[in-house]
């Protein structure tokens, strides 16, 4: 009887643990301003956008959820960019980190610009770790259409000396001239404490039932 309250314990500690925070991004779904103010960019939304008439900002058209959502959009010009980012801190090297966000394609018919990434950052010396490679939608899901929102999502280990997480989306025309306008909202960016870590909450539930025992 001991032995099965101790495993189960050892169980309940690690599904516990193993839960994906809460969502840690402000303004997750652009109800508020997108701001251009350059640094610091933890707590909300800063847009950029280079090239022709491309731009980044607020839109009411068609949100997935609230009044507003992000609108990026760029023209028929080449090398053009457009997207926000946001950093969360105080995170922790080796747990997993996940950002998704949804989005539609305005247009209905150019969504192979669309991309998003995580870029880790050391806060201190302020300068970048590593990154995940650009997440394009076209290489693995299905194109954006102009009817519905489409979830994209990455996941992927903070590495050592990363305590900052940047969280990317934006679209480019780095492949030649596009005409693009893509809309984002309802943004997420969750951890799961790493393996590790897992493993040794479940322990110390374990010793704990032992000390009682």
């Amino acid at each position: 009887m001991f032995r099965l309250k101790t495993i189960t314990v050892f169980a309940s500690a690690v599904a516990l643990s193993a839960t994906a925070s809460a969502n840690l991004l402000e303004n997750s779904g652009f109800e508020d301003p997108v701001v251009a103010d350059g640094a610091p960019f933890v707590g909300e939304w800063e847009g950029f956008a280079g090239g022709g008439a491309a731009g980044s900002g607020n839109s009411t058209i068609n949100p997935l959820s609230g009044a507003q959502h992000l609108a990026a959009n760029i023209d028929a010009s080449p090398n053009s960019f457009a997207g926000a980012f946001q950093d969360e801190d105080n995170l922790n090297a080796g747990d997993i980190a996940t950002f998704s966000i949804w989005a539609l394609d305005a247009l209905g018919d150019t969504g192979s610009g669309v991309e998003m990434r995580m870029e880790f950052r050391d806060s201190v010396s302020d300068t970048e770790i590593g990154r995940t490679i650009n997440f394009v939608p076209g290489d693995t899901l299905p194109a954006l259409t102009n009817n519905n929102y489409t979830l994209l999502s990455i996941s992927e280990t903070i590495p050592a000396g990363a305590d900052t997480i940047r969280a990317v989306v934006a679209i480019q025309s780095f492949g030649g001239p596009a005409t693009q306008s893509i809309f984002f909202d309802d943004a997420s960016l969750t951890v799961v404490p790493e393996p590790a870590s897992l493993a040794m909450a479940g322990l110390g539930a374990l010793a704990l039932m032992r000390r009682r025992k």
